[in-house]
């Protein structure tokens, strides 16, 4: 399922990403990959398919701050591209 953006009362990211992905299972992403709770949240709008700008909107934050974080997560999961960052989160990433 793709997660999108809503702009209805009550709508938050963590209730997007809570539809997605339990908070037992945020914090396990958290622990195995060294992200922060925000990057792990922008690492699932990556992976369900959003653009920066939409994630961007999603979470109320520029897209500049989008990028930064887009930059801290590939760091942190030895990635240079968004495919690479995607198979590594997912864990379908092979060893190269």
């Amino acid at each position: 399922m793709r997660a999108t953006a809503h702009t209805g009362a009550g709508s938050t990211v963590s209730n997007i990403l809570r539809f997605r992905n339990p908070a037992s299972q945020v914090q396990s992403d958290v622990g195995r990959f060294g992200l922060s709770v925000r990057e792990a949240e922008v690492m699932d709008l990556i992976a369900s398919g959003m653009t920066n700008q939409q994630i961007a909107t999603t979470c109320f934050i520029t897209e500049k701050t989008v990028k930064n974080h887009i930059n801290r997560i590939f760091a942190k999961l030895a990635s240079t591209t968004r495919g690479e960052a995607i198979a590594s989160w997912l864990g379908t990433r092979t060893a190269s």
